[in-house]
């Protein structure tokens, strides 16, 4: 009697191991597939940040006017050519007079 009783608990215990087993794994599994899907949703949210990061620099690099050496030196060279010519009328006037 005592002998049936120990095998009654051993395969207890062994039926009690395989569903913890059983359970693990799909844990696991549970594990891995989350994991996966956050993967995607990380890699989406920072493609989405990317792709707003780069229209909000294309809508700055057209609000913003570009100033380069050739545009600096041309709006000086026709403010020299202002001066150039206020000096001469002044001249001129002052000649006049």
């Amino acid at each position: 009697m005592l002998e049936k009783l120990l095998e009654n608990q051993e395969r207890g215990r062994i039926e009690m191991e395989r569903q913890l087993d059983s359970l693990s794994n799909k844990i696991d599994a549970n594990g891995k597939t989350l994991s996966s899907r956050l993967d995607r949703v990380v890699a989406h949210v920072k493609s989405f940040n990317n792709n707003i990061s780069h229209m909000i620099e294309d809508q700055e690099e057209s609000a913003t006017p570009l100033h380069n050496a050739n545009t600096y030196e041309a709006h000086t060279t026709y403010m020299e050519c202002d001066f150039e010519e206020d000096a001469q009328l002044e001249d001129d006037f002052q000649h006049e007079v």
